[in-house]
């Protein structure tokens, strides 16, 4: 098993919220479900981003555990997941105040997001 601190087990928790969100999305004949189902999704990648800034590390914490994630939607064929991880990595890569060099993130994320390139739009697109 592997040992966690709190703070990489509470980002890894609103992560996962953000992305549940993603793959319950409804489709629901009431605008209202929908309407609710966003605001619910809007304040989960609020949150997650809130939790994010309070301390520089956690950017790096947030980009492992993107990659980590990426890998298993990969794994298990969750295409409804790739663009918002990549998007997500993206977005968290440039807010990013520091990637040390002895970090291996970006090597790994290259490694991660590369094999997307082949796929069909908009998975290519977004990896790019």
């Amino acid at each position: 098993m592997q040992h966690t601190t709190c703070t990489e087990d509470r980002i890894q928790h609103v992560l996962d919220r953000c992305l549940d969100g993603l793959r319950r999305s409804p489709m629901a004949a009431h605008s209202w479900n929908v309407l609710m189902c966003s605001a619910g999704q809007s304040m989960n990648r609020w949150s997650l981003e809130e939790l994010v800034k309070r301390d520089p590390e956690n950017f790096l914490i947030l980009m492992q555990q993107i990659i980590r994630k990426t890998k298993e939607v990969q794994e298990q064929c969750q295409y409804e997941l790739v663009v918002p991880l990549a998007v997500m990595f993206t977005s968290t890569l440039l807010q990013t105040p520091y990637c040390p060099q002895s970090s291996e993130i970006l090597e790994e994320a290259i490694e991660v997001f590369y094999t997307f390139l082949t796929w069909p739009e908009p998975y290519c697109g977004v990896c790019k």
